[in-house]
């Protein structure tokens, strides 16, 4: 059987359904930079846009959008977090070492400061991980390198956008029935 005819038998009996998901756009107005969509079904949070793709699973806490929104805002534990989307977390020291050679060969073309290059290759080449992203964060000459997002970070970039919209679909959506009215 190929996966054509494995997929005919095993979709027989599916029909569409309705009214299990939920998809917000977060996104400046009249602006697609850095926006994107987060949309919750049972047990998923798929997220993709202009900041990447990423999915989060977790079936006891994402039974609803509330109680997806509330995990992803109220944590503080990235690994714990990201570890829901198996994604890597590590800096990839070789490609942040070429990316920085570039940004500085860019940086020497347009006379624009060069200034921190010289430190930010030498943790790369010593292998220091833990030094990059707060150099990177310091240096003038990296100031559009936000995070070093695509080299490592990626993932954290991501979580904190994600964050800053589940505190927003929170805010304006707040409980119909407080706490302190159940008790």
């Amino acid at each position: 059987m190929n996966a054509v005819e494995r997929a005919v038998e095993a979709c027989a009996t599916h029909v569409l359904q309705t009214g299990q998901s939920t998809c917000i756009r977060y996104s400046e107005p009249g602006s697609w930079t850095y926006g994107f969509y987060v949309c919750w079904v049972p047990g998923h949070i798929f997220v993709g846009g202009d900041i990447g793709s990423i999915t989060f699973v977790h079936c006891q806490a994402f039974s609803s959008m509330r109680s997806a929104m509330e995990w992803l805002a109220h944590s503080e534990d990235d690994g714990y977090q990201l570890s829901k989307a198996k994604v890597g977390t590590e800096l990839d020291l070789p490609r942040t070492r070429l990316h920085i050679e570039e940004l500085m060969r860019q940086a020497e073309e347009y006379g624009e400061p060069t200034a921190g290059f010289a430190d930010l290759l030498e943790q790369c080449v010593e292998g220091n991980e833990a030094a990059i992203p707060a150099l990177l964060a310091a240096s003038a000459c990296c100031q559009d390198y936000y995070g070093t997002e695509s080299y490592g970070f990626h993932p954290r970039f991501q979580l904190a956008c994600i964050r800053l919209a589940a505190k927003a679909w929170l805010a304006e959506n707040p409980p119909l029935i407080s706490d302190e009215a159940v008790s």
